[in-house]
């Protein structure tokens, strides 16, 4: 029984429908050495991805993460570079296009090596 009548409505909140990202729970762990910025920009990249269409590959340019991450292009550049490095990502170089990255699991990273 409700304590109050506000009570009934707390489940989610307001305004959440059935989209979201899932997030490792490891990105929140001691062995996750990423900064807040990698980190971010590892879950808007995780979000880049829809399985059944093109598996986990994503594609965004660097404008676009910093864009979508409301940080500088160069920290996109930066965070990148230290996700592959680090293994959080595989990228491959498109020539006059974005790069390709193949999301892995941070289980697989050198963080968990």
């Amino acid at each position: 029984m409700p304590k109050n009548s506000n009570e009934e409505t707390l489940g989610y909140g307001r305004g959440w429908h059935s989209y979201y990202t899932e997030t490792p729970n490891e990105l929140f762990e001691e062995k996750c050495t990423l900064t807040p910025a990698q980190t971010l920009i590892y879950i808007y990249l995780l979000r880049c991805v829809n399985e059944g269409r093109n598996g986990c590959v994503v594609w965004p340019s660097y404008a676009t993460i910093a864009r979508c991450t409301r940080t500088s292009r160069r920290t996109a550049i930066d965070a990148v570079s230290v996700l592959v490095e680090k293994m959080y990502i595989f990228k491959r170089n498109r020539p006059n296009s974005s790069n390709n990255y193949l999301m892995n699991h941070p289980t697989t990273s050198k963080d968990w090596a």
